[in-house]
């Protein structure tokens, strides 16, 4: 499955996802020639809705990729625990990203169903991810990146 992603600021296209099955979960190969990210570790997660348009806030504030709702957790744990152990479904490997805002990076989600892919979103967060709730969200930050998986 072929994913594109976009600047879900911008709007512009920056690179795409192929996902494939793999034993037991998903092997994501994702190639992002340049993006505004900076150089570091950044989150990569599977949200829940296949839509990665922006939100608003009662208060105003817009939430770039606020569509994709939540990290994808059909059994409802609550927890990111990373791609390893039994949190959400949707926690998947940190991407590291190179100066330029480059990112050529094979993963696998070992607990990730392939089937369970299509009509999800794919998000890549401003940040890394310790893959636990403290700070919140493993420390990820804001949406940055992100495609539909049609």
């Amino acid at each position: 499955m072929n994913i594109s992603v976009y600047d879900l600021g911008t709007l512009e296209m920056v690179g795409h996802v192929d996902a494939y099955p793999y034993k037991t979960g998903t092997a994501f190969i994702v190639t992002i020639p340049s993006s505004r990210l900076r150089a570091g570790e950044h989150g990569f997660h599977v949200h829940e809705n296949p839509n990665v348009g922006p939100t608003q806030k009662p208060n105003g504030e817009i939430v770039y990729g606020g569509a994709a709702g939540a990290h994808y957790d059909p059994a409802k744990t609550g927890t990111h625990l990373g791609p390893y152990r039994n949190g959400h479904l949707g926690d998947l490997p940190v991407l590291t990203f190179e100066s330029g805002g480059s990112c050529i990076q094979a993963v696998y989600a070992p607990r990730f169903p392939y089937d369970e892919l299509k009509g999800r979103s794919v998000i890549i967060h401003l940040g890394g991810d310790n893959y636990t709730d403290h700070p919140p969200n493993g420390g990820g930050k804001a949406r940055v990146l992100g495609g539909v998986a049609l």
